[in-house]
């Protein structure tokens, strides 16, 4: 068993007490330990919430750039859709306008049947004519024959053929003014015919008549006792003749009429299809236009659509671009902060106000406040534009006339309208706007900072001199470093960096406020 000894003189109160005094101070060390230990961790806890921050800032970013990248492949799709379509309508116009020149054409093929049949029928009539001319000269030259055969057989009958001759040559007198009014009208006709059909008809004719002339001779050889008969028969047969030529010169002069009025009907109907084919060609310069319009609309659209996707490249960008500088900024947060306060230039709590702005603009957009622009007059498509694209087709399919693919244009240029007026909603979206400008003032602070920063990390050297100071001599408001007698003596006050200005703009004004009056130190 041991015994605690006390030295003589030694006061046991006080040792407990200096005891008590030891055990108060670990206690308060290890308090301190704690509420250091505390803090830490509490630090720890704000940069993990700032880092999960601005991973929720990248993610909604990323779910509007998809959101947007979307409706610019349907309003593409649309657009494509909306092509195919006009192609299909130029196409069946263009069949309908192969159809209307082939029905012309036949129409052309049958006027030309036609005339070629009246101009056969006219040519037979000539060389009905024709045939009654050689009945007329057949039947003089027997006459003559019968003169010459009454004159050498029968002189007693002298007197009589003397008569006969006198009436004869009168009759034949008759007959060349009949043939001189055939020879009229035949100049008249043989303008219409061909020559060459004219002289086989007038050759055949020829054939004819001399056949007819050999058994006329014949027969008058053989009844030369019955001359008076035969002549009473020849005047009969020249009153024929008249009746037959004036019924010829009648019949001829009516088709004669029915062909002008045949003509002037064909002319009349060429007229009004040579019209008809001009209303065609001006509708097709129409349709052309029209197609041309929605051709250089689509094509508008398909640039704004890259410029749209330009736009969410680059501020994909910029995003990329804010994160990273916010990184940065995290990083040398300490570092800034610590310099800016030894230069007395920004006091902890506006860096953590700067701080807590760029994370609320960095939160700001959501995907429950995503831009969804509405096109009216458009029905729901799912995604794509098959169904308008089979209704216009079909539609311009059913078409019979010129004024339905009017139409149907009319109603294309209607869908390219609000398409462009889906287009222009989507660039006019407020919340879309909001998120750009967002961004962009994100990263315009970023950039302000990551000036600040590098600037107060550089090694605090002259710009003009070159001499290196531990700390700046003179701090200008844009963050450029100068000594005293660089800034004063070869300045005169005025930042080289900066020319024209005396004070940089660059830095905000929050930053370099507390700094003004201590522009020159040193």
């Amino acid at each position: 068993m041991k015994v605690l000894c006390v030295p003589a003189g030694a006061d046991p109160t006080s040792r407990i007490g200096q005891h008590a005094r030891r055990a108060e101070a670990a206690e308060a060390s290890a308090t301190a330990a704690a509420v250091a230990a505390s803090k830490t961790q509490h630090e720890a806890v704000q940069a993990q919430a700032a880092q999960l921050a601005a991973e929720e800032a990248h993610k909604t970013a990323d779910a509007a750039t998809k959101l947007i990248m979307q409706r610019l492949a349907g309003m593409q799709q649309q657009a494509a859709n909306d092509r195919g379509v006009a192609e299909a309508t130029q196409h069946e116009l263009q069949q309908h306008l192969a159809e209307k020149d082939t029905a012309l054409q036949q129409q052309r093929q049958l006027e030309q049947s036609w005339r070629f049949r009246q101009l056969e029928a006219t040519t037979r009539a000539l060389a009905t004519l024709e045939h009654l001319q050689g009945k007329v000269q057949a039947l003089e030259a027997a006459a003559a024959c019968y003169g010459t055969a009454v004159q050498q057989q029968h002189d007693q009958q002298h007197s009589e053929l003397e008569a006969q001759r006198s009436r004869l040559a009168a009759w034949a007198g008759t007959v060349e003014e009949l043939s001189g009014m055939g020879g009229r009208i035949n100049a008249a006709l043989v303008h219409m015919a061909q020559q060459w059909v004219a002289k086989q008809q007038q050759l055949r004719s020829s054939d004819k008549g001399m056949q007819v002339l050999q058994k006329q001779v014949e027969q008058l050889e053989q009844q030369l006792s019955m001359a008076v008969v035969m002549e009473r028969k020849l005047q009969s047969e020249l009153a024929d003749v008249h009746a037959a030529r004036s019924k010829d010169q009648a019949e001829a002069a009516h088709e004669l009429q029915q062909s002008a009025a045949a003509l002037a009907a064909a002319e009349a109907a060429a007229t009004a299809a040579q019209t008809a084919a001009t209303q065609q060609q001006t509708q097709l310069a129409q349709l052309e236009t029209r197609v041309a319009a929605a051709e250089s609309t689509s094509t508008s659209l398909r640039v704004q659509a890259a410029a749209k996707a330009s736009e969410l490249a680059s501020m994909n960008g910029n995003v990329q671009n804010a994160l990273r500088k916010l990184k940065r900024m995290a990083a040398a947060a300490g570092d800034m902060v610590g310099t800016l306060e030894r230069m007395g230039g920004l006091q902890p709590q506006a860096v953590a106000a700067l701080l807590s702005q760029l994370t609320m603009l960095a939160g700001s957009s959501s995907p429950s406040t995503a831009c969804t622009p509405v096109r009216p007059g458009m029905p729901p498509t799912n995604g794509t534009a098959s169904s308008d694209a089979s209704y216009a087709v079909q539609v311009a399919a059913d078409s019979s006339g010129s004024q339905q693919l009017l139409d149907n244009m009319g109603c294309l240029q209607q869908q390219m309208q609000v398409l462009v007026t889906a287009t222009q909603q989507l660039a006019q979206d407020s919340e879309y706007q909001m998120l750009l400008e967002s961004w962009k003032e994100v990263s315009s602070v970023v950039d302000k900072l990551l000036h600040v920063e590098e600037s107060l990390a550089s090694n605090y050297t002259c710009l003009v001199c070159m001499k290196v100071f531990d700390h700046p001599v003179s701090a200008v408001p844009c963050g450029h470093n100068y000594c005293k007698g660089c800034y004063v003596g070869t300045l005169g006050g005025k930042c080289r960096e900066c020319p024209g200005a005396e004070t940089g703009s660059c830095i905000p004004a929050l930053l370099w406020s507390s700094c003004v009056p201590n522009l020159i130190t040193g």
